[in-house]
């Protein structure tokens, strides 16, 4: 076997390849480098002449990858925010997102170390693979409250639902009444929507009112029904009631007014709430987790996502 050796440098364009000998019948030995300071020793087995990638052989003598790649999935704001800080570059930036669906909370921001540069020079690109993700974890309370928007319940079970959460709800202030005044609500405080829960019974009684107009043969026909306690007295319900929860896990209380809602239907009673624009108060839990990240980054954050063709192994919101 005739050794020879050959010096193939890496280049930008060209990392890695090397011609295969010209003489398909001896084997040959050649040395590879990479940069001033890799090189690994190949033997050459000739199969017909072709051109081969030899960035594998070269990656068997690597002590330490060549960049930096792998998004961390860290589960607080602030190992988020101290990660991010530890490999920002000067082009990284944020991605957030937030989207409600019914009962149903996703919140997310992630890091991308090696961002494009700003301008429209391809020759620049970065690979977009090395980041930094978080998914924010809802309160307890908050997820409870949530979780059971909207969905009806008995009476009993509406009462036991009350007295697990009556730590959780306030008396009603001006801030609270103002953007809903128009409607003109009634707030209930915590006590009365405990007795509330606790020993109302409501029997309604329905009549039908007939009325006809001699003059013009019109006839007008006025179903009613009024509710009333077990002593015969007229209901007055609540419209409102306020809660004061945390939206994410160790975020700050956001205030929020929940509408109390109730069906009555052949003497049985569902009841249940609505979360009173709610979309808004978790815009506003999530711009102020955003801000905060902004002023302890320094970084720029855009809402929505990263470009899609991103790697497979780089994660994905």
């Amino acid at each position: 076997m005739d050794n020879k050796t050959m010096n193939v440098s890496a280049t930008p364009d060209h990392e890695g390849l090397a011609d295969v000998v010209k003489d398909n019948s001896k084997a040959e030995l050649i040395d590879i480098k990479a940069g001033s300071h890799e090189s690994a020793a190949l033997l050459v087995v000739p199969k017909g002449k072709e051109v081969v990638s030899i960035r594998r052989h070269l990656d068997e003598y690597r002590l330490k990858p060549k960049r930096r790649t792998g998004v961390s999935e860290v589960t607080r704001l602030t190992s988020f925010i101290d990660l991010t800080n530890r490999f920002k570059a000067k082009n990284s930036v944020i991605f957030g997102k937030a989207s409600l669906n019914g009962n149903s909370l996703d919140a997310r921001l992630k890091t991308i170390l090696n961002y494009h540069p700003e301008g429209s020079d391809n020759n620049v690109a970065e690979c977009m693979d090395h980041g930094v993700s978080f998914k924010f974890p809802l309160s307890k309370d908050f997820k409870y409250w949530l979780s059971n928007n909207a969905e009806a319940m008995s009476t009993g079970d509406f009462s036991i639902f009350m007295e697990e959460r009556i730590v959780e709800m306030v008396v009603a202030n001006d801030d609270d009444k103002f953007p809903i005044q128009s409607l003109k609500p009634k707030f209930a405080d915590p006590l009365e929507m405990l007795e509330l829960s606790r020993d109302l019974q409501i029997y309604s009684e329905d009549s039908v009112v007939s009325k006809q107009k001699l003059s013009s043969g019109e006839h007008e026909i006025k179903f009613s029904t009024e509710h009333k306690d077990a002593s015969g007295q007229k209901i007055q319900l609540p419209d409102f009631f306020v809660i004061n929860v945390p939206i994410f896990e160790g975020g700050d209380a956001h205030r929020i007014c929940v509408r109390l809602r109730y069906r009555l239907n052949s003497g049985t009673i569902k009841w249940f709430y609505d979360l009173y624009r709610i979309d808004n108060v978790l815009n506003d839990a999530f711009d102020h987790a955003c801000d905060r990240v902004r002023n302890e980054t320094n970084l720029p954050l855009y809402y929505g996502e990263p470009e899609s063709h991103m790697p497979e192994n780089a994660g994905r919101f």
